[in-house]
């Protein structure tokens, strides 16, 4: 079957036959041309976040009064048959009033001042890992422990949980550690002259 470049850009490949770093490459080209695209939406949720706030400051220069919601328990309560009054429920087990959370829109003033506080510094950050970054990433650490470049230990630390169980390696150098402190020491003895 004869592929076209369409088929590379649009990610339609044998993933048996291709390596980890070739497919991010792959990945990473078909993604240059949204790349723009998502910088600008990004950049647009950081100014409206920046604009609110100059918006309140704008139209509200003395402050302002938003009504937030806040949770609070209020008594349960029912009505005496014989005074027609509400009277509180008593629990039967604790002997105490039973209680119920309601939520209660409660009116907070923010001063000018902390408006002026509230200038936020905003900034949207997102990774672009895929599957094959991770497994780009993780091929390359394992090169360099077969290399003998890094140590077991720096290997754990710098291997992706989500493609080895690091407690298994960790409980592995642990026990290493463990016999090494164990192993009595020789002394080193002087050649004779």
């Amino acid at each position: 079957m004869r592929r076209c470049s369409g088929d590379t850009t649009m990610g339609n490949i044998d993933l048996q036959r291709v390596a980890a770093s070739a497919i991010v490459a792959v990945n990473e080209q078909a993604q240059t041309m949204h790349d723009d695209t998502v910088a600008n939406l990004h950049l647009f949720y950081e100014d409206m976040a920046r604009l609110w706030v100059e918006l309140w400051q704008v139209y509200s220069p003395n402050g302002m009064t938003v009504v937030m919601t806040q949770q609070v328990k209020v008594p349960v309560t029912q009505r005496d048959p014989i005074t027609g009054q509400d009277v509180p429920v008593i629990d039967p087990m604790t002997g105490q009033p039973q209680t119920r959370t309601e939520e209660v829109e409660v009116p907070v003033e923010i001063t000018a001042e902390e408006l002026d506080a509230l200038k936020p510094n905003i900034r949207i950050d997102v990774t672009k890992d895929t599957a094959f970054n991770v497994e780009a990433r993780q091929n390359e650490a394992d090169k360099l422990l077969e290399m003998g470049q890094i140590s077991l230990e720096e290997w754990v630390t710098v291997s992706e949980a989500s493609t080895i169980q690091k407690t298994d390696y960790e409980l592995i150098i642990s026990k290493r550690k463990e016999q090494a402190q164990a192993m009595p020491q020789m002394p080193i003895q002087e050649s004779p002259e």
